[in-house]
C-alpha cells in the first residue's frame, strides 16, 4: 500500500507531458509476412504482389481506389490528380494535377514527371515487367504535357478500364532524380535495384505516404524493412499515414509467422498463414482475424478441340455436376468461397450465373448426357489433369474433390493425372489434356481483366481450350470500350449469361484474403482492389484519463464539507469500466489519505463524465491539502500517465469562519460574509468559502459560525 501511494505521489508531482505520451504510444507497428520482394521496387520491372504492396506505400498514382471498392468506374478517387475527363470516343484522357506537391527531397511534382514515368516504363519494356506484361504499349499511344498541372493520355483503343490501369502501382510516378537514364536510350539496365545499405537509392519513388528508411537483406532474402511517415505526402494534412512507423518483418514459413503473431512479437500477420492456424486464431480473444474477398480464382478448363467436350451440352453437364460447397468446406476449411461466375465476388459486374446449372444438379447432368448415350452403364469417361508443383493451392485435393463430385452423378467416370508445372504448361500449350485446372490472378481489378484474358478468342488463347465465339468476342470488346457503369454492367450480364450457355471454362472457387492482428489494430481493409494499405492502419487502444479535479471551496472549516468534482474521460477506442480514487495529502508531510472511491464507472469511447462527492474534513489537521484523482488502469491499457490528475489549487482546512485564510477569524472574515450575505450560486456576490455550512446560501448561520469562533486562530 505504501509503495502504491508513493508511486501515486510521484505521478501527482509530475505534470502530464502530452508530447512524451504520444511519443511513447507511437513506437510503430510491426507487420509480419512470408512474402518478399521478388526482384525490385521499380515500377518499370516489379511484377509481383509484395513488390507492388511496398511500391504503393512509397509512391502515388494519379488516382487510387477508394476503400471497399470493386473496380467499378465510380470507385476511383483523386490522388496526384484532382480531376479527370475522357473524350467522347474514349481515346483521350485528361488529368488535372494536384498543385504544390513535393517529392521527399523537396522537388515539386508536375506533369513532366507523369510523362517521364510512362515513357520510361514503356521504353524500357522489360520483358519480365508489367508494362510489357499488361500491354501498356498496346493501349497508350503517347503521353503529352499540356502544362505543368495538366497531362493528357492518347490511347490506341477505347479502354474502359484505363483508370484501373492508372491506379496500379506500375503506374505510380517516379522521381527522375532516382530513376535516371544511364545511356542514350532506355534499357533494362536503367531499372533501379536493391542497393545494400542505401534504402533511398533502392527505389525511384518519393511521393507516397511513407519513406523507405531501411531495407535489410540477408543472404539475398528480405529480412526487414522500415517505413517512416513522409512529411511531404500530399495527404499528410488529412492525418495520413495513421501510423508514423511501420516495420516489415519477413518469415521463412507460415508456421513461424503464426507463432510470431500468437506470441505478440508482431502486430499484424499478412500473407501467408495456414488454414489450420487461421482457424485456431479465430478463437483467440487477443487476436482479430480479418477476412476479405480475394482476387484469385480457380476454374476448370474443357478442351473443345475434340470429343467429348466439343459438345456444348456435355460441357453444361459437367458444369451442373460441380459441388463447390464440398470443395471449399472439405479442402479449404471454408477459407475460400464458392465461385459461380468468371467475374469473382467483390468485382464490379459480378453475378452468380452458374447457379442456374445447379450446385450440383445431378438430374440435369444425367438428362444432358443421356442425349449422347451416356448413362449408368455407359458412363462419360475422361482424364482430369492437375499440377503437383504447388503452383495452385492443394491441387491434388482439388482434383480429387472434383472427381468425387462428378462421379456422384452416377454417369461420369474421372481418371486423375498429376504432373509438375513445367510439363503441365507444355501439355496445355500442346492441347492434349481433356480437362485441366487453371487459376487466375488479375493484373488490374476490373471485370475486363477476368473476361478478356480467359474467354476472348485472342485474349484467352494462352489457355488453349479452343473456345471461340464471335458473339462473346463482340460483347467483351464492347464492354472494354464503354466507359459508363450502366452500359458496362449490362454487357457483363450478357457475357456471364453466355458463359453458362457455352461453358468454355467452369468457375470453381475464389480465394479469400486474410490478415490477423492484435485486438487493438484498426484500419485493415481487405477489399479486392489492392494490397494492404499501410497508411490506413492504426493501433486503437484502451485509455482512461483523468482530465480535471476541482474543489468547490478552497478554504474549508475543520469538520465542515466541500464538494469535489472529478472529470474522467475515455480517450481510447473501446467502451470501458473503471474505478477512480481521490486522494488528499497534507503539504510537507507524508500524510496521504484516500478520501473517496468511485467504482464501476462506465464510459463510452470518446466520452467523459463528471463525478461528484462530498469531502467531510472531520479529523483532518489544519493545513493545505493537495487533491488528486487516480483511475485504475483498465485491461490492456499501456498509457497510464494520464490516469492521474492533480488539483491545481490546494484546499486549506482551518478554523471554521476563517474565510480569507489568514489564520485568524477576525473582522475581515465578518466583512467578507456580510458582502456575500444572502447570495447563492449564480449571483455575482456568491462566495463558496463564505458558505461555511455548505447549504448553498450565505446566511445567518454562516455569520453565527464566525461570531462563535471570533479571534480563534490555528
Amino acid at each position: 500500500m505504501i509503495l502504491t501511494l508513493l508511486a501515486i505521489l510521484v505521478l501527482a508531482a509530475e505534470p502530464l507531458n502530452n508530447k512524451t505520451v504520444l511519443a511513447q504510444a507511437d513506437l510503430g507497428l510491426t507487420v509480419g509476412t512470408t512474402d518478399a520482394v521478388e526482384s525490385c521496387l521499380d515500377p518499370a520491372h516489379a511484377y509481383d504482389y509484395f513488390g507492388w504492396n511496398v511500391i504503393q506505400s512509397l509512391g502515388c498514382g494519379l488516382v487510387e481506389y477508394k476503400v471497399n471498392a470493386t473496380g467499378s468506374p465510380d470507385d476511383f478517387v483523386p490522388s496526384l490528380a484532382t480531376s479527370w475527363s475522357v473524350s467522347s470516343d474514349g481515346l483521350e484522357w485528361t488529368f488535372n494535377l494536384r498543385q504544390v506537391v513535393k517529392y521527399d527531397d523537396g522537388t515539386e511534382f508536375n506533369a513532366t514527371h507523369v510523362k517521364y514515368t510512362f515513357d520510361r516504363g514503356m521504353d524500357i519494356a522489360d520483358p519480365d515487367g508489367a508494362f510489357l506484361g499488361i500491354g501498356y504499349c498496346d493501349i497508350i499511344q503517347n503521353v503529352t504535357v499540356v502544362d505543368k498541372d495538366i497531362v493528357k493520355f492518347y490511347l490506341k483503343i477505347p479502354f474502359a478500364a484505363f483508370l484501373s490501369l492508372v491506379a496500379l502501382p506500375v503506374s505510380f510516378i517516379v522521381d527522375p532524380k532516382y530513376a535516371p537514364m544511364h545511356g542514350t536510350s532506355w534499357n533494362t539496365t536503367d531499372v533501379v535495384v536493391y542497393n545494400d545499405g542505401n534504402a533511398r537509392a533502392s527505389h525511384p519513388m518519393g511521393l507516397g505516404p511513407y519513406l523507405l528508411k531501411n531495407w535489410t537483406r540477408v543472404a539475398g532474402r528480405d529480412y526487414e524493412m522500415r517505413l517512416e511517415a513522409n512529411p511531404n505526402y500530399w495527404n499528410a494534412s488529412g492525418g495520413y499515414p495513421k501510423t508514423d512507423n511501420i516495420i516489415l518483418k519477413f518469415y521463412s514459413n507460415s508456421t513461424g509467422l503464426a507463432l510470431a503473431i500468437q506470441a505478440g512479437e508482431i502486430d499484424i500477420a499478412y500473407r501467408q498463414l495456414g488454414a489450420t492456424d487461421i482457424g485456431i486464431m479465430k478463437t483467440n480473444p487477443d487476436l482479430k482475424v480479418w477476412e476479405g474477398d480475394g482476387p484469385f480464382i480457380q476454374y476448370l478448363c474443357l478442351q473443345e478441340k475434340y470429343a467429348p467436350f466439343n459438345e456444348t451440352e456435355i460441357r453444361q453437364a459437367i458444369g451442373a455436376a460441380i459441388n463447390r460447397t464440398a470443395i471449399v468446406q472439405t479442402i479449404f476449411s471454408r477459407q475460400a468461397q464458392e465461385l459461380y461466375s468468371i467475374i469473382p465476388t467483390g468485382v464490379f459486374g459480378h453475378s452468380d450465373v452458374f447457379q442456374k446449372l445447379g450446385d450440383p444438379n445431378y438430374t440435369r447432368t444425367r438428362e444432358l448426357l443421356a442425349k449422347f448415350g451416356y448413362n449408368e452403364t455407359n458412363k462419360l469417361t475422361f482424364t482430369l489433369w492437375y499440377e503437383i508443383s504447388g503452383h495452385y493451392p492443394q491441387s491434388q485435393q482439388q482434383a480429387q474433390g472434383l472427381k468425387t463430385s462428378m462421379e456422384t452423378s452416377g454417369v461420369i467416370t474421372v481418371s486423375l493425372q498429376g504432373i509438375d508445372w513445367p510439363a503441365y504448361r507444355g501439355m496445355r500449350q500442346n492441347e492434349v489434356m481433356q480437362a485441366y485446372i487453371l487459376g487466375w490472378y488479375p493484373d488490374y481489378v476490373d471485370p475486363d481483366d477476368y473476361v478478356f484474358p480467359l474467354i476472348h478468342s485472342s485474349g484467352g488463347s494462352w489457355i488453349h481450350d479452343n473456345y471461340n465465339n464471335p458473339t462473346m468476342d463482340q460483347l467483351i470488346e464492347l464492354a472494354r470500350g464503354n466507359a459508363t457503369s450502366t452500359e458496362r454492367s449490362a454487357l457483363y450480364d450478357q457475357i456471364q449469361n453466355l458463359t453458362t450457355t457455352d461453358c468454355p471454362i467452369i468457375p470453381l472457387f475464389q480465394g479469400l484474403t486474410y490478415a490477423v492482428s492484435k485486438r487493438e489494430i484498426t484500419g485493415i481493409y481487405l477489399d479486392i482492389t489492392a494490397p494492404l494499405r499501410y497508411w490506413y492502419i492504426a493501433s486503437s487502444h484502451n485509455d482512461i484519463a483523468i482530465t480535471d479535479i476541482t474543489s468547490l471551496k478552497t478554504v474549508v472549516g475543520q469538520g465542515y464539507n466541500t464538494s469535489v468534482d472529478v472529470t474522467v474521460a475515455d480517450v481510447g477506442d473501446f467502451n470501458e469500466t473503471c474505478n477512480v480514487t481521490v486522494y488528499s495529502a497534507l503539504t510537507y508531510t507524508s500524510n496521504t489519505t484516500a478520501i473517496h472511491t468511485f467504482t464501476n464507472v462506465t464510459l463510452d469511447s470518446g466520452t467523459s463524465t463528471v463525478l461528484t462527492f462530498t469531502w467531510g474534513t472531520a479529523g483532518f489537521a489544519y493545513g493545505n491539502y493537495t487533491l488528486w484523482a487516480y483511475a485504475e488502469p483498465v485491461p490492456s491499457e499501456t498509457n497510464v500517465a494520464n490516469n492521474n490528475y492533480t488539483c491545481s489549487v490546494p484546499v486549506h482546512i482551518g478554523v471554521p469562519g476563517d474565510i480569507n485564510n489568514d489564520g485568524t477569524v477576525d473582522m475581515k472574515d465578518v466583512m467578507n460574509a456580510v458582502y456575500a450575505f444572502n447570495s447563492f450560486p449564480g449571483k455575482s456576490r456568491w462566495s463558496p468559502n463564505a458558505d461555511i455550512d455548505g447549504n448553498g446560501r450565505v446566511d445567518l448561520r454562516d455569520i453565527l459560525t464566525i461570531v462563535i469562533n471570533f479571534n480563534k486562530h490555528e
